[in-house]
């Protein structure tokens, strides 16, 4: 599926790298960690899940089933925590300002580091407005070749496979959502709107390498309504020494004081696409890795 060569790393997920960063090594992580900027607070619990985003006073994973995003690996099987997969916890750090709030951890594993930063910018008080920016910093560190040793080390190219999966709710109703992948041929951005007005946007660059949800994102026009979500996949090739940087941009606007009750599809074809995307983002990311 990646033209893949040499030794294999699947990661997945990014937003929630940061629900680890604050207890005390890998064993000992904190149940809940929420920053706050403004009218808006994320929060991840132990499991590297983002388990709510507040703007406004609403929560855009909320309702029935609950949305949320989530960081693992793939180890060549399963997809499992980073925690559980011998990454090491090696340096992290928050700091907040009048403006926003800044959560960054460095992962350490066998010759690579993987280091995530993110930065809510909450609106003011009543605007309905949020963003996250988050990057994602890949370091193959080695192996190299020493001069003068024999055998030669060969030092091939790693393939790092980050997956970004993100499941909203936009005003705490999880049926109604309309999910578009854009521009057409090569997207590089989702964006997803509630009946309300509420609009997600997320923007990556670079162009994800693979893209799964519910809408055909080969299509530009393509569409779908319900409990939609989404994953972004970036395929980077790192000889020993290089770095990958995956830069996201994440939005939300236009969110009231209060959710509204959901509003029932109007076709048992749009309650299908509801049922369908309610197994959740995990089921989508098995089926596509399937054959990796």
């Amino acid at each position: 599926m990646f033209g893949i060569s040499g030794k294999k790393l699947i990661v997945a997920g990014a937003l929630v790298a940061a629900g680890s960063l604050f207890g005390s090594g890998n064993a000992a992580r904190a149940a809940t960690y929420s920053i706050t900027s403004g009218d808006s607070t994320i929060s991840y619990n132990s499991n590297l899940q983002a388990v709510s985003w507040l703007v406004n006073g609403v929560n855009e994973f909320g309702g029935s089933p609950v949305g949320g995003d989530v960081l693992s690996i793939y180890n060549g099987t399963d997809f499992v925590p980073i925690a559980d997969d011998g990454l090491t916890l090696v340096s992290d750090s928050f700091t907040k300002n009048i403006a926003s709030a800044t959560l960054s951890g460095t992962y350490e594993g066998d010759n690579f580091t993987i280091t995530f930063k993110g930065i809510l910018t909450g609106g003011a008080k009543g605007s309905g407005t949020a963003g996250l920016a988050e990057t994602i910093t890949v370091n193959n560190l080695g192996p190299s070749v020493t001069p003068g040793v024999s055998p030669a080390v060969v030092a091939s190219p790693v393939d790092f496979i980050i997956q970004d999966s993100f499941d909203a709710n936009l005003n705490a109703t999880p049926s109604n959502d309309t999910l578009k992948f854009s521009p057409s041929g090569a997207p590089n951005t989702a964006t997803q709107t509630d009946p309300t007005g509420v609009k997600l946007t997320y923007v990556s660059t670079p162009t994800p390498t693979l893209i799964d949800g519910t809408a055909d994102s080969s299509v530009s026009t393509a569409s779908a309504t319900g409990n939609e979500a989404f994953a972004f996949t970036w395929d980077l090739s790192l000889d020993p020494g290089d770095t990958g940087i995956i830069s996201n941009a994440i939005t939300i606007s236009g969110q009231g004081g209060g959710a509204v009750a959901s509003v029932p599809l109007p076709s048992s074809a749009g309650a299908a696409l509801a049922t369908l995307a309610g197994l959740g983002a995990v089921a989508l990311l098995r089926r596509k890795f399937a054959a990796i």
